[in-house]
């Protein structure tokens, strides 16, 4: 019998035997949090897929507990033995199903939430966060990718004149309607009087600056992809032109040059207001009266008629709120990730990149595999931060070469 001492009662359990009750301890939690994370995770997929609650319930909990079951008889019938076949199986069971369901991690988020449910929002969803972030990095951690490409290609320079895959545009938070008035609805025929005959017609425009609202004189031009201003207007107008802005390149009677891109925040064409239109700076683009030249990237958005013999252009609105894809691109900057696994799975990770002051709510780009393409899309990007989405593509998608092209975004 172990000495006692009459004030501080029976002696301290040795250090071995501590060590071991610690380890022991130590098994089981490793073993309760696999078990979780695997039987979690084969609920979720019953779950996604339609199959009943307490089916699928039941299946998790049999998948994980019956084959661990008959595991411990081969190590020894002790609360060790069980907890680390548990543990074991439960491993195997995170280390396979991933290859053969690409939403293993979103499934265990989605088994955990419903699991802990009756316990409150409160532990569900931070625990199931958790564990879907912790299987997120087992998984890539455990991928035996072949790599491709980690960037997509991008397309080169804007072409601001000719050139619609590569022109964008950035923020707005909007300011008042022209001097005094109130703001009208948008929408209904725009009739602007114009000067000149050919290919020389001069429009005026409305431009809320920094400096305040100002009537500027272009020249309408169809074959111009971006709306440009020279500098000395955009000094009077108070809009600077930073050093890092996104660079155009514009096809000048003087052949291509590089040209600057700078946000206006608001052009009006007649009553209707443009948010966000993206201007290339070009002191060449200005002749005579005229600052520069209005673009398709504002005229696209409207069904155009020239009325010559009363020297009108008419402007119906038809995409006001529709796709921005030529003001839009400059601002954004794509890139990827693409995995192959061991099973033949192909996922794709894209991330968009804003530069813009202002939210684009939608970026669908094409990714071109060759034979294949297939759409992305990316939602909610923030002014000045990062959004990305993840895909999987059919097995088998040959796609070792492959670049993206931005097909249509909104602000």
């Amino acid at each position: 019998m172990p000495a006692r001492d009459a004030n501080r009662g029976p002696a301290p359990a040795p250090p071995l035997r501590r060590r071991s009750l610690l380890g022991g301890f130590g098994l089981l939690a490793c073993a309760v949090a696999a078990a979780a994370l695997s039987g979690g995770g084969i609920l979720g997929l019953g779950l996604e897929r339609g199959i009943p609650a307490l089916a699928s319930v039941t299946v998790a909990l049999v998948s994980v507990l019956l084959p661990a079951r008959g595991l411990s008889t081969l190590l020894g019938r002790s609360w060790r033995a069980e907890a680390a076949a548990v543990m074991l199986w439960s491993c195997a069971v995170l280390a396979v199903l991933p290859m053969y369901a690409a939403d293993f991690p979103a499934a265990v988020r989605g088994g955990l939430s419903f699991a802990l449910s009756p316990f409150g929002e409160g532990i569900a969803a931070p625990a199931s966060e958790f564990a879907h972030t912790f299987t997120r990095r087992l998984v890539d951690a455990g991928r035996a990718p072949r790599p491709l490409a980690e960037q997509f290609d991008q397309p080169s320079a804007p072409a601001a004149e000719a050139e619609p895959e590569a022109e964008s545009a950035l923020e707005a938070e909007g300011s008042g309607a022209p001097a005094g008035e109130e703001q009208p609805e948008q929408g209904g025929l725009v009739v602007l009087p114009v000067e000149g005959q050919g290919t020389s017609l001069k429009v005026m425009v409305l431009i809320d600056a920094p400096a305040g609202p100002r009537e500027i004189e272009l020249l309408f031009d169809t074959g111009a992809t971006l709306t440009t201003l020279d500098r000395r207007t955009l000094g009077e107008l108070g809009i600077p032109i930073p050093a890092d802005s996104p660079v155009a390149v514009l096809q000048t009677a003087n052949g291509r040059v590089e040209s600057p891109v700078v946000l206006l925040e608001r052009l009006w064409l007649g009553h209707v207001p443009l948010d966000n239109v993206s201007v290339a700076v070009c002191d060449s683009c200005a002749q005579d009266s005229t600052r520069g030249l209005l673009g398709l990237n504002a005229t696209s958005l409207f069904d155009v008629t020239m009325n010559a013999s009363d020297q009108e252009l008419r402007l119906l609105p038809v995409a006001i709120d529709g796709d921005r894809r030529l003001d839009v691109n400059h601002w954004l900057q794509l890139s990827a990730v693409v995995t192959m696994y061991r099973m033949g799975r192909v996922e794709v990770v894209v991330d968009v990149e804003n530069s813009a002051v202002v939210d684009v709510s939608e970026a669908v780009s094409e990714l071109d595999c060759g034979e294949q393409s297939f759409a992305v899309q990316v939602d909610e990007i923030p002014a000045g931060g990062s959004a990305s989405t993840e895909l999987e593509l059919p097995r088998g998608t040959d796609c070792r070469s492959y670049r993206v092209i931005l097909r249509s975004a909104r602000w």
